[in-house]
């Protein structure tokens, strides 16, 4: 692995710890992230992975109305992704998805797995885990 990838894979991992301390639960399923305390979804092309029920979720800001949600784990073999130049990537083998979770090259030969998100005012609603 590059010193730039791990370097890039250790930030995004605090990150994820940082924004996992402020999810809080709204229902049995559902989780609610404040947007004040993840600064990096306040605008569109922000991204974060936060780990919660046990998951890793990859959540990215695709405009100011949306935040689409994956489960931040490659489906061919898998190692994590991570948002990069408007796609997903997974640098374990160089898979690449769309931000549709689909398939754009391989290895990978199935969609990323969707979270369910809600933009709700000042808050994220991640549910269904």
């Amino acid at each position: 692995m590059k010193k730039r990838t791990f370097l890039k894979c250790s930030l995004t991992a605090l990150a994820a710890g940082v924004a996992a301390l402020h999810a809080v639960p709204v229902s049995a399923k559902k989780y609610g992230v404040a947007l004040d305390k993840v600064p990096a979804l306040k605008k569109a092309g922000g991204t974060v992975t936060i780990r919660l029920a046990e998951k890793d979720i990859l959540l990215i800001r695709v405009s100011d109305s949306e935040v689409r949600g994956f489960v931040a784990v490659c489906t061919h073999r898998a190692c994590p992704v991570s948002y990069e130049k408007n796609q997903i990537v997974c640098h374990c083998h160089s898979s690449h998805f769309d931000l549709d979770g689909k398939v754009k090259s391989g290895p990978a030969q199935k969609s990323l797995s969707r979270v369910p998100v809600v933009l709700d005012g000042s808050r994220i609603i991640v549910g269904d885990l």
